[in-house]
């Protein structure tokens, strides 16, 4: 008889929330809305498993660096591994979408996206519309 095997999906993740707020940019783009130096992602590491395996990560960015945005985003990239959106702002070079996988920084946009004195038209990562509204990352 053969043996057979089959391959979970790895470190899927469940849920990304901003947990700090922080008060190092007062820029306030989103109005009222705080800005973020630590996120929170919740993956599945067996996701096909019997029992879940729930694991927490915490992203602490630099003081330099915040989350300036409303929330972070899960996407699937072009294989169906999930990954977490945001936009990332450096207080001396701007904002940039920034991709985190459950484990480690992911990609980037190569240049600031956004300037602190306004937008740029230069960005490397290409997001399409899927079936029922889900987002679908291509680099």
């Amino acid at each position: 008889m053969p043996i057979v095997a089959f391959a979970t999906p790895l470190n899927v993740i469940l849920k990304a929330k901003f947990i700090e707020p922080t008060k190092c940019y007062d820029h306030t783009i989103l109005g009222m809305i705080s800005n973020w130096s630590v996120m929170r992602v919740m993956f599945d590491v067996c996701a096909d498993c019997e029992t879940c395996q729930i694991m927490t990560r915490i992203i602490r960015l630099p003081e330099t660096r915040l989350f300036e945005d409303i929330a972070p985003r899960i996407v699937k990239d072009e294989f169906g591994q999930t990954a977490v959106m945001v936009v990332e702002t450096d207080i001396g070079l701007g904002a940039r979408l920034s991709i985190y996988s459950a484990d480690r920084f992911y990609h980037a946009t190569p240049l600031s996206v956004v300037r602190t004195t306004g937008w740029r038209r230069q960005g490397r990562l290409i997001l399409t519309t899927g079936a029922r509204g889900s987002l679908k990352l291509h680099m």
